[in-house]
């Protein structure tokens, strides 16, 4: 099993600021034999250090943890859309990889679904 969280920090005139707080695998374990893992417009890669690079609405790398151990833990920042479109991917790379604990912490623009209601809990 494969697990990748990420760690929602804070938000500033519109972006967001995160880290990666969890990674299990890195370089070319980091995917399918290969140091990356695509899903829509976002791929995922172990390269060196987490950085965010962006070539165009379609086409974005989220570089993970990698090699340097040392700048493993940078903050990155992204737009509020970009983020949404990141965290789907971890989201999808942990599915994959057979991980289905939670994928984003701390995030509050995250959506909780399923809930039980209220009513289930009352006692007469």
């Amino acid at each position: 099993m494969k697990k990748l969280i990420l760690m929602y920090q804070d938000t500033m005139d519109g972006n967001i600021f995160f880290r990666i707080e969890e990674q299990s695998h890195i370089g070319e374990t980091f995917g399918d034999n290969v140091n990356f893992y695509k899903h829509d417009s976002v791929t995922l890669r172990s390269m060196e250090y987490p950085a965010i690079y962006i070539y165009a609405i379609d086409n974005i790398s989220l570089y993970c943890m990698g090699r340097d151990a040392e700048g493993n833990h940078y903050s990155l920042i992204t737009t509020s859309e970009y983020w949404e479109q990141i965290k789907e991917t971890v989201k999808e790379y942990n599915k994959h990889f057979g991980y289905y604990g939670e994928c984003i912490l701390d995030d509050p623009t995250e959506i909780i679904e399923d809930l039980v209601p209220l009513e289930m809990f009352i006692i007469e």
